[in-house]
């Protein structure tokens, strides 16, 4: 008698990486760039507008802006949560917990450490010539991410690798981030240190939203990886 396949069987009832991955990956992006849309229009968009008006532009909200908005944070939700769920599996029984950290793991590359030396800024603020920010900004995010790679994998490891966290996350603001030509602005500055208040604080709830996200799509199946791995070891 000829058995047919069982529907568990696991090369055919179970997803590739690649498709959890993908899942994960625009699962979260989108529940973390409609929570980042909407902080955006509640929170740092009355400073915008604010400045608009200050610089004689129009300064009134439309609906195409709310749209934008939208489409724009879900793009970046599902990019970085690519980036994020590509990572997971390197994090043994990831859950939403570990998920959540390795979010702010993201916040401070992408956008803490960046703004240290180039905050976010509203309309009307000059800032520096866009190539040599954007090459400052890469700088600055790689030398994060290298710091926390290095405490990573040195946990508890002690003075030295406290030192060479400190030092990769020194050298781009020793360096210096590039300057405006003009500091001048009508723009005050109550209402510049509101919007990046508001900017980062959005990106904080984004990032731990994406990461958490993520971390509980994706926990079932680095916990099954780290079961094999144990039993692998064991046998």
């Amino acid at each position: 008698m000829i058995c047919a396949t069982p529907w568990r069987f696991p090369a055919i009832s179970e997803p590739s990486a690649a498709t959890r991955i993908a899942v994960a990956a625009i699962g979260g992006g989108l529940v973390a760039g409609v929570l980042l849309a909407a902080l955006t229009w509640w929170w740092a968009t009355p400073y915008v507008l604010a400045a608009e008006r200050l610089l004689g532009e129009a300064g009134a909200g439309d609906l195409g802006r709310g749209w934008h908005t939208l489409l724009t944070s879900c793009a970046v939700g599902i990019g970085y949560g690519l980036v994020l769920a590509s990572l997971a599996p390197s994090i043994i029984a990831l859950d939403m917990r570990r998920g959540a950290v390795l979010g702010l793991a993201g916040f401070v590359v992408f956008q803490l450490a960046p703004a240290i030396g180039l905050p976010p800024n509203p309309p009307g603020v000059a800032e520096a010539a866009l190539h040599a920010r954007q090459t400052w900004w890469i700088g600055a995010s790689l030398s994060a991410a290298a710091a926390l790679w290095l405490l990573w994998r040195r946990p508890g490891g002690g003075l030295w690798a406290a030192l060479g966290a400190a030092v990769l996350i020194a050298v781009p603001h020793v360096i210096g981030a590039p300057e405006p030509t003009s500091i001048d602005t009508p723009v005050p500055v109550a209402l510049i240190r509101g919007f990046r208040a508001a900017a980062l604080g959005s990106a904080l709830l984004f990032w731990l939203t994406l990461g958490a996200c993520i971390g509980a799509m994706l926990g079932p199946s680095t916990r099954h990886a780290a079961r094999y791995e144990h039993h692998k070891r064991l046998g």
